[in-house]
């Protein structure tokens, strides 16, 4: 210690390697600026194995400034100096591997490849495959890929309350609402809001906010990045030495520029592009998918959108832009003879895997929204002896699911509505998710799967409440499934849907469920939660921790903007701090009775109250669980956001019930 100088830099002696290794942990972006620090760090870039990107999206107009003047379909000028598009970033991060100061070096073997792209276009066919190609080439003895080319929910069946008229329209907002309320709950009417923003008007209006620019990335041609008669290392290194490249990375990357402009660079530097364009023009790779390509280039030509023309009438009918199939990516046949891919994430995409199917190291597999038949999904699987983590996403095609063959450890379904069978005969398998409709009887088969074996289970039941009784024996039904598991996580519409109704009476008891998740909305007049929650604590003896995650209730379609300061457009952000779901009403009659549930009384040692709004129904549940947790240890509590005074009586009345008074309580 006596020898350490003050201000001695002892990072920048460590071995390329070990930083190198160091960067893989950051996006491309922060990785690409410790270039700029000294010439010492401008060979690091060759060591980093991972290289991650992810396309911001575009800036939401603030309605603070003078946006809403504008005339429909006008805004403000846009940035004369735009960045460049988000492929050229991408290719110009994997070219960056190979900056090094002698040519014999050779560049760190590469890990990981993540993109996630906020748009996939049909230009960017050509540049993914290259992404792809040279991802092969350069990998080392383990290989992921995370490719995600287009951002969309993953399910259109938005949560829906279920009402008297059995409607499936949500719960009007007038229960949710401060606003709302009036004098029937003793709190603020519309009036009175608008009163007290008009008072503070002048001190809101003083604050001047910087308008937020708009950046067109589609402006600029793919073809700038990767084109036939030139190279991709030679159109990389452009998009690397580009002023608008430099800006977009670093304020300081004159650095970064000039060491790739450097005289004893370009020797290396043209060796090194050399061998990754030879792996990106691979006659194999072309003869795979060149004619991959073709049919996506052809779905949008003007044949096609002739037969949207109307038979009857002979005439073309206008199809908006927005309105017609976004492009859809297919995935080069080279990627499914891998030996070293270990994670696969991809989609929305078509896989079109080819006859034989050589993946024997892949133990992680992701599927968001591919197009291809069932059959070949199927098959896919089938292919891969080492499968040991499994999810697919919105896979409409899919209809029936065979796992007998495969020792998986994790399985997730989402939103695959289609399907209708899945067989399991994992013995190891110990996470299950699930996200859909109530399922039927005979939709999930677990064969040689231990129930001990399974630890987490996930149930998210999406659209409309589970209400009828025949949806509730189906939903007891599936979750007997899972009697066994240690940590439950239960999610729909409403909060302990049905759970109050004598269908769960002869419910089985969860007998090694330790940790308890429940999430959904409480709308401020339900007065089943309680005998509801009392049920399910019911069944679960050894139960220690108890989540309740609190949704808004869904949005019934007709919102009033009438209730924001100044409309839709002329309300101001920090205006919006008066339209909240935040509640307090001091008169509400909380009937929370006390019960002797042995779990409850004897074994939770931690309670979890997130995005907590103080509405009727909340409160009283949460003085039922806080008045009757005699042993409690621990009490977490996250407000919605809201007026300070309103999170400080709802603090107080929290701190009020907990009949234990926990050392460790958290409020936020």
């Amino acid at each position: 210690m006596g020898s350490t100088q003050i201000g001695d830099d002892r990072i920048s002696k460590l071995a390329d390697g070990v930083l190198g290794h160091i960067l893989s942990f950051l996006p491309a972006q922060e990785a690409a600026r410790a270039a700029a620090l000294s010439t010492r760090w401008r060979r690091v870039l060759a060591s980093v194995h991972t290289v991650s990107l992810e396309e911001t999206e575009k800036p939401i107009p603030s309605y603070d400034d003078d946006y809403h003047s504008y005339s429909p379909g006008y805004g403000p000028p846009k940035d004369p100096n735009p960045p460049p598009p988000f492929t050229a970033a991408v290719t110009a991060a994997l070219l960056a591997r190979h900056r090094r100061v002698r040519s014999d070096d050779a560049a760190q073997p590469l890990r990981a490849l993540r993109v996630d792209m906020e748009g996939y276009h049909d230009g960017d066919s050509r540049t993914v495959d290259n992404w792809i190609s040279y991802a092969l080439k350069q990998a080392g003895a383990e290989l992921e890929l995370d490719l995600r080319f287009r951002r969309a929910t993953i399910c259109i069946r938005p949560y829906s309350l279920h009402t008297e008229d059995r409607g499936r329209t949500a719960v009007s907002s007038k229960e949710v609402t401060v606003g709302e309320h009036g004098d029937q709950d003793g709190l603020h009417s519309n009036e009175d809001v608008r009163e007290a923003i008009s008072a503070s008007e002048e001190y809101i209006d003083n604050e001047n906010s910087p308008s937020v620019g708009e950046h067109d990335q589609d402006g600029v041609s793919n073809a700038d990045v990767v084109s036939g008669e030139s190279s991709a290392a030679d159109d990389a290194s452009e998009a690397m030495t580009d002023g608008g490249y430099g800006d977009a990375v670093d304020p300081a990357a004159d650095d970064v520029s000039e060491a790739m402009t450097d005289g004893e660079y370009d020797n290396a530097y043209d060796s090194a592009a050399g061998d990754v364009n030879e792996a990106l023009t691979d006659e194999d790779y072309d003869d795979a998918d060149g004619s991959d390509a073709d049919d996506v280039s052809e779905a949008m030509t003007d044949e096609d959108y002739d037969d949207a023309v109307s038979s009857e009438s002979e005439k073309v009918a206008y199809v908006p832009r927005w309105e017609l199939p976004p492009p859809e990516y297919t995935v080069p046949s080279g990627l499914f003879s891998c030996r070293a891919l270990r994670c696969l994430r991809i989609g929305p995409c078509r896989l079109s895997p080819p006859g034989t199917i050589m993946l024997p190291s892949l133990e992680e597999l992701l599927l968001v929204r591919v197009s291809d038949d069932g059959q070949e999904v199927q098959r896919l699987i089938s292919a891969c002896p080492g499968l040991a983590d499994l999810t697919l996403e919105a896979c409409d095609t899919v209809t029936t699911l065979s796992l007998l063959d495969n020792r998986l450890r994790r399985l997730a379904l989402r939103c695959c509505h289609n399907l209708a069978s899945v067989a399991v005969g994992s013995p190891e398998l110990q996470a299950f998710e699930y996200r859909g409709n109530v399922p039927e009887d005979s939709f999930l088969t677990m064969s040689g799967t231990s129930g001990s074996s399974l630890t987490s289970c996930k149930v998210d039941i999406c659209g409309e409440e589970v209400w009828s009784s025949e949806e509730l024996t189906k939903l007891r039904e599936f979750l007997q499934l899972f009697v066994d598991t240690k940590h439950l996580h239960l999610q729909s519409a409403r909060l302990g849907s049905g759970f109050h109704n004598d269908t769960f009476i002869s419910f089985q008891k969860f007998s090694n469920l330790r940790h308890l998740e429940m999430m959904g909305c409480l709308p401020h007049d339900d007065a089943t939660i309680v005998s509801a929650m009392s049920r399910i604590l019911q069944h679960a003896p050894e139960l220690e921790v108890l989540s309740l995650v609190f949704q808004p209730e869904p949005d019934p379609g007709d919102y009033d903007y009438e209730r924001l300061p100044g409309g839709q457009y002329g309300c101001k952000e920090r205006q919006l701090l008066y339209v909240h779901h935040l509640q307090y009403n001091k008169h509400n009659d909380l009937d929370a009775p006390t019960a002797m549930i042995a779990c409850l009384t004897d074994r939770v040692r931690e309670i979890n109250l997130v995005h907590y709004q103080g509405s009727r129904a909340q409160r009283t549940l949460a003085k039922f669980l806080l008045c009757n947790a005699l042993v409690l240890d621990e009490l977490y509590c996250g407000f919605v956001p809201g007026p300070l005074w309103i999170q400080t009586e709802l603090r107080g009345e929290i701190e009020g019930w907990a009949m234990n008074n926990p050392e460790r309580r958290i409020f936020y």
